[in-house]
């Protein structure tokens, strides 16, 4: 590790290979949780905004789209609960250059963990509430509630008129042009045609030394073409 000394130095600690969310996230979550005497909800949110000339998967189509249409699991009142997918829609107040954003409720891991690891490692603090949301474009969450909608992102297979079974996940992603070779990309990158801001924000809400309190991370992501 090259710089670890560099960081030890200037007081700052680097996570390496842990992923933003989960990952990133979770660690946020554990912070939190820890500096506060009681915390009863955890609301976790991931806020992005992708433009690129030519078609690009910058990661699994076939993950978030079956994603998108599992109802999301929440954790609220204490107890797991599957909710309407995009549903719960807020507009949260990110910070700039982000601005008001809208975001819904999505399935994801954290919600999974968190409320079952938390508690054993730093002990109960009355944890009732966990939720992570996904936010974009409003435009685009409506697009992509849309294409949901249309049964195109279900796993399960459909019969065709000839008899034949697919699902229809696997068409769509068939589909999908390949992405532009490496270097290619690279140049529009570099060139900033090529765009991907991304803000990550956990809030942790309960009380400390007997008053309300809430402890707010986020981590911003600069462009990239990844």
């Amino acid at each position: 590790m090259t710089l670890d000394d560099d960081f030890k130095k200037a007081g700052l600690t680097a996570l390496l290979s842990t992923g933003m969310d989960p990952g990133v996230t979770n660690t946020f979550a554990g912070n939190g949780y820890e500096d506060l005497d009681r915390c009863f909800e955890i609301r976790i949110k991931d806020y992005a905004i992708f433009d690129s000339p030519v078609p690009l998967q910058v990661w699994s189509q076939e993950t978030y789209y079956t994603d998108c249409a599992q109802p999301p699991l929440l954790y609220e009142d204490g107890e797991f609960k599957r909710v309407e997918i995009f549903g719960r829609r807020e507009y949260y107040q990110f910070p700039e250059p982000f601005g008001l954003g809208a975001c819904i409720c999505h399935d994801h891991e954290e919600v999974t963990t968190l409320p079952r690891l938390l508690p054993k490692k730093f002990g109960d603090k009355g944890l009732r509430y966990v939720d992570f949301k996904m936010g974009t474009e409003e435009a685009a969450i409506d697009a992509d509630l849309a294409f949901v909608g249309s049964g195109m992102t279900s796993k399960q297979p459909v019969t065709l008129k000839d008899g034949s079974k697919v699902r229809p996940i696997d068409v769509y992603v068939a589909t999908l042009p390949p992405n532009p070779p490496a270097d290619e990309l690279a140049k529009l990158a570099l060139s900033g045609e090529i765009t991907d801001f991304g803000v990550v924000t956990v809030d942790c809400i309960g009380e400390k030394a007997g008053k309300p309190r809430a402890s707010p991370t986020t981590s911003s992501r600069p462009t990239s073409s990844t």
